[in-house]
């Protein structure tokens, strides 16, 4: 009966956390049947740290600002050579936008609409928060932000948004984002995207520095992080 249990639960959190592109917190021992180590364990050997459960915790009980700073930080940790917090009005309905340089022929432009409401998100808002983005991208702001990443000088340049929940996603709306061509990024998706080299002190110090300055809309801050 307990091996059951336990291949039920193993079952269950390699399918919902891998669907969020994350190691599962627990992992069974290698030294005694029936028993699963936490990642503070010594042994344990999963990709999921202490730290970064720690930082998801963090965004996942953050304010809205400090929730839309997470995003941005964790955007400049995976790789983007540009990050900027757009967020107010007239902001073209998106809140962070960023640069990968992905290949000498191609570049991605990233936009970010952070959700920091109570709830999960579900299928009409993620509809919603792609239409606005779509219109947002006939506005003159977008000329704005083209120049920022530069978008003349890049060889080729697709772009993707990204919408942000701090509560997370029901069914529908990942069945909606699935046929949008959205991706969706949860608290422990952004925990996730924090490398080791940044702990849980240094992140939240981040996030609650940066998010306390007025940083205009055109400062590149991944210098201020990296």
């Amino acid at each position: 009966m307990a091996g059951a249990i336990l291949q039920h639960f193993e079952t269950f959190t390699d399918r919902t956390w891998s669907a969020e592109g994350i190691d599962p917190p627990l992992y069974a021992s290698t030294l005694q049947a029936d028993v699963l180590l936490g990642v503070n364990h010594k042994y344990f050997r999963g990709g999921t740290t202490g730290e970064n459960l720690r930082i998801i915790e963090f965004v996942k009980c953050c304010e809205p600002r400090e929730f839309v700073w997470s995003c941005a930080v964790a955007l400049a940790y995976s790789g983007a050579s540009r990050v900027y917090v757009v967020d107010g009005s007239n902001d073209g309905g998106i809140d962070v936008l960023g640069l990968y340089q992905t290949s000498p022929i191609q570049a991605l432009c990233i936009s970010i609409q952070a959700k920091a409401w109570t709830g999960v998100l579900s299928g009409q808002h993620v509809e919603d928060v792609v239409n606005k983005y779509l219109y947002g991208l006939q506005k003159p702001v977008w000329h704005i932000y083209d120049s920022l990443i530069d978008i003349n000088s890049q060889p080729g340049f697709s772009r993707a948004l990204v919408i942000a929940s701090r509560d997370g996603f029901g069914s529908s709306a990942l069945t909606t984002s699935r046929k949008l061509a959205n991706v969706c990024w949860n608290s422990y998706k952004i925990g996730s995207l924090i490398p080791p080299t940044c702990d849980y002190e240094r992140f939240s110090g981040l996030v609650n520095h940066l998010s306390a300055d007025k940083i205009g809309r055109t400062t590149n801050i991944v210098p201020m992080i990296l």
